[in-house]
């Protein structure tokens, strides 16, 4: 493994890794939410603790990567605003 990171407590804590990898070949908001629906019924997750988790861990990397104005700022901006709707009704 190349720089494991051990983390304890929910796993839908560790699913936005998989919506930032590859990001570019999704189109538009509704193909980020198909992907986190397709990895929520393949890992067989709580879709409503993956989609709060993720759209919690997209504000973070996006305060995080804001300063820089580099391309993840503008991913985490795109996946933070593509789940604001379904967080909101949760």
């Amino acid at each position: 493994m190349i720089d494991p990171k051990v983390l304890t407590g929910d796993p839908e804590f560790r699913v936005i890794p998989l919506l930032r990898n590859r990001f570019h070949e999704m189109a538009g908001p509704a193909a980020i939410r198909r992907r986190l629906a397709a990895v929520v019924n393949a890992a067989d997750l709580d879709p409503e603790l993956t989609t709060a988790w993720t759209f919690i861990r997209a504000i973070d990397d996006w305060l995080y990567f804001l300063p820089e104005s580099s391309s993840d700022a503008d991913i985490a901006a795109e996946i933070a605003t593509a789940l604001a709707d379904y967080v909101g009704k949760l």
